[in-house]
């Protein structure tokens, strides 16, 4: 659900498996990445209740796999309170620590997803004038 960009079924359903296993690290890093940027919501506005999921997905990272782990790391580089630092440095950030992940895990289809979904954070607006420009360009071709 998540990766189909049908976040409040996808944050409801992290919730529900934290009811049985209120110590999984990746229902946390789930529901960090649901709330987290995204391209279907620009400008970004940061939701306070990220910070509690991001500490207890730290808190419960020693149980998680290496995976997991190195996911949770770049989501530290992702949020901060200081709000001397702007959203596009803090999505740079995240590419590089997400490029990091990508290289530890080529093989693992999350990490090229997750590195991708980093990449197009870097420019939304160009990513979303590319995609209106190919929908109307089908749209046109259907008409023919």
């Amino acid at each position: 659900m998540f990766y189909g960009f049908h976040r409040t079924e996808a944050i409801a359903s992290f919730k529900k498996a934290l009811l049985f296993d209120s110590t999984n690290a990746a229902c946390y890093l789930g529901l960090v990445l649901c709330y987290a940027p995204n391209i279907n919501a620009v400008p970004y506005r940061q939701i306070p209740v990220v910070f509690t999921f991001l500490e207890k997905s730290k808190l419960y990272a020693p149980y998680a796999g290496e995976f997991e782990k190195v996911l949770i790391d770049a989501q530290l580089s992702r949020f901060t309170l200081d709000t001397t630092i702007s959203r596009q440095q803090l999505n740079g950030a995240y590419a590089i620590a997400l490029k990091k992940v990508y290289q530890q895990f080529p093989q693992n289809p999350d990490a090229g997803a997750l590195y991708a979904d980093a990449l197009m954070q870097l420019h939304p607006g160009i990513y979303m004038i590319r995609m209106a420009t190919l929908k109307n360009g089908l749209a046109r071709s259907k008409a023919c």
